[in-house]
C-alpha cells in the first residue's frame, strides 16, 4: 500500500515496468516554467534518472508527448536526436503525459535498451490509461494533504483564540501565541516584538529547543538581533 506520493510513484514504476516487460520505467515531474525533473524510476539506470534534468524545449520524445498531450512510442530510436536517450542507451521508447484537469504535471516513460522494435499501439493505449490513473491518484492525494493541512492550521488558530480569552498574564499569553505560531508555520523560531517608548521590546521567543530561546534572548540583549527591531 502506498501511503505517500513518493511511495505511490515507486510502486507505479515497479509494477508498470513488469507489466510492459520494459527495461526501465520512469516518472518525470514538470516544474514551471520549463523544467522536467526525474521523480522516480525502476529498472535500467534508475538511480541516475532520479537526478536527471531536462528542459521542455530540448529535443526528447517525452517533450513531444507533453506538447501533444498524448502517448507516443518510437522504435529504432535515433538517439542522435535525443541526447538523454543516448545516455540511457535506449533503443525503443514510449512516453505518456501526466495530465490532471487538462494541465500537464509530468510524464511517464518506458524504455527498452535491447529490443529495437518493442512497443506497439496497444502498449501506448494502455500507457495512456495508466498515466491517467496515476494522475488522478496523485491529485486525490494532493487534495487530501491540503485538507489535512487546513484542518491542522484551523485547530492551531482555535487554540490561539482560546488562549486570548483564557490567559490574563500578558507575558504567558505572548509565549503561548509565539509557540502556536511556530507550530503553525513549521518554523524553528518565532519572535514577538512589541513597540515600547524607546523602540521595540522582545516579548516572546518560541523555539524547537527551549535552551535555544535563552540564547536568542541573550543575543537580543547584546544587540546581536536588533535587525529584527529594524524590520519591525
Amino acid at each position: 500500500k502506498a501511503t505517500s506520493s513518493a511511495g505511490l510513484l515507486k510502486l507505479f514504476c515497479q509494477e508498470t515496468r513488469k507489466y510492459f516487460h520494459a527495461s526501465g520505467a520512469y516518472v518525470w515531474q514538470l516544474l514551471a516554467p520549463d523544467q522536467l525533473v526525474g521523480a522516480e524510476a525502476d529498472g535500467w539506470m534508475a538511480a541516475k534518472f532520479r537526478s536527471a534534468r531536462l528542459r521542455t524545449y530540448e529535443t526528447a520524445v517525452v517533450n513531444e508527448a507533453i506538447l501533444k498531450k498524448q502517448s507516443l512510442y518510437i522504435n529504432g530510436l535515433d538517439t542522435s536526436q535525443d541526447p538523454l536517450a543516448a545516455e540511457f542507451e535506449v533503443r525503443s521508447i514510449m512516453a505518456a503525459p501526466l495530465v490532471v484537469s487538462n494541465e500537464v504535471r509530468g510524464a511517464v516513460v518506458f524504455s527498452h535498451n535491447s529490443h529495437a522494435d518493442f512497443f506497439r499501439p496497444d502498449h501506448a493505449a494502455k500507457a495512456s490509461i495508466l498515466a491517467a490513473q496515476l494522475g488522478g491518484l496523485l491529485e486525490a492525494m494532493r487534495l487530501s494533504d491540503r485538507a489535512r493541512e487546513e484542518q491542522r492550521r484551523a485547530g492551531i488558530l482555535a487554540e490561539v483564540v482560546q488562549s486570548l480569552h483564557s490567559e490574563p498574564d500578558l507575558g504567558v499569553l505572548a509565549d503561548a501565541v509565539a509557540d502556536r505560531l511556530r507550530v503553525l508555520l513549521r518554523t524553528p523560531l518565532v519572535c514577538i516584538l512589541a513597540r515600547g517608548d524607546t523602540g521595540f521590546d522582545l516579548w516572546a521567543v518560541a523555539t524547537e529547543n527551549p535552551a535555544s530561546a535563552v540564547s536568542v534572548r541573550a543575543r537580543y540583549d547584546r544587540k546581536d538581533l536588533h535587525f529584527a527591531s529594524d524590520l519591525a
